[in-house]
């Protein structure tokens, strides 16, 4: 009988010739204590061919690909995790800067969902005592202070206000921010791009017009990743192709968050 939450170490054979396909660790989680709630077997091979190989099996063998999300839907399902809870798991996958990462961990653990019921409860308190007075007689229920009530419905909108400020943050760390870097040609754009990532990533010369096309990267600043985007100077040109440089610096520029107007 197999202990559950311990590792086995094994290979995986190959039905038919016995040929071994990997060496692996295998560990067996008994439900409750696991992500989905259910019965899980995790196996940790290497990668590359092995675990394409493994895979291949295993699916011969009657298993599927789980879809995109599905572990941790069961999770939801099984009430292990909260509805904010589930989002915090994409946040975390997708984060692309460390403190976007710690926000989606501290949402994973459920600092928000915290947050929420300290709101809700005090509201659902009051509810059910306006709800008493208006089903019962006074003698039974004391009627609903004015004043305490008031307060309770201030501290809950101060409270919601916060969430919702938390919330603009939360999307800018997830999102991120669009930065173009635009001015006349020669400004320096270009240099300031690649003082910014620390590289020469755009291709700097005393000539003017030396960017013609919107050059991208993202950076982490101050946790917020952001995209920045060296522009082609804005200037009037007969030449066609510069022309479209400039065309492809005003679609970026209206559609950056921020604009940075770099000037000699």
């Amino acid at each position: 009988m197999w202990r559950s939450h311990r590792l086995y170490h094994g290979h995986v054979v190959a039905p038919g010739d016995g040929r071994v396909v990997d060496e692996v660790l295998l560990a067996y989680m008994r439900a409750p204590r696991t992500y989905t709630g259910q019965d899980v077997v995790e196996l940790s091979g290497h990668g590359g061919v092995a675990v394409r190989e493994v895979l291949r099996l295993a699916i011969a063998a009657g298993a599927r690909p789980a879809e995109r999300g599905e572990m941790t839907l069961r999770a939801f399902i099984a009430g292990r995790l909260d509805l904010a809870q589930a989002e915090a798991v994409a946040a975390a996958v997708e984060a692309r800067t460390p403190a976007a990462l710690s926000l989606a961990v501290a949402q994973l653990g459920g600092g928000l969902s915290r947050r929420v019921n300290r709101l809700r409860a005090p509201l659902l308190e009051l509810y059910a005592h306006l709800e008493a007075t208006i089903d019962f007689d006074e003698d039974d229920v004391p009627a609903v202070d004015p004043h305490a009530a008031a307060q309770t419905l201030r501290a809950a909108l101060d409270e919601a206000e916060s969430l919702i400020e938390t919330a603009r943050w939360g999307q800018l760390y997830r999102t991120g921010v669009k930065i173009a870097l635009v001015g006349r040609p020669n400004a320096g754009k270009s240099s300031l791009f690649n003082a910014l990532l620390a590289q020469e990533r755009a291709i700097v010369t005393p000539v003017a017009g030396t960017t013609r096309d919107v050059v991208e990267e993202t950076i982490d600043l101050l946790g917020v990743p952001a995209t920045l985007s060296d522009t082609a100077g804005m200037t009037e040109s007969s030449d066609p192709v510069e022309r479209l440089g400039v065309e492809r610096s005003r679609a970026a520029l209206s559609a950056a968050d921020v604009a940075l107007l770099v000037v000699d």
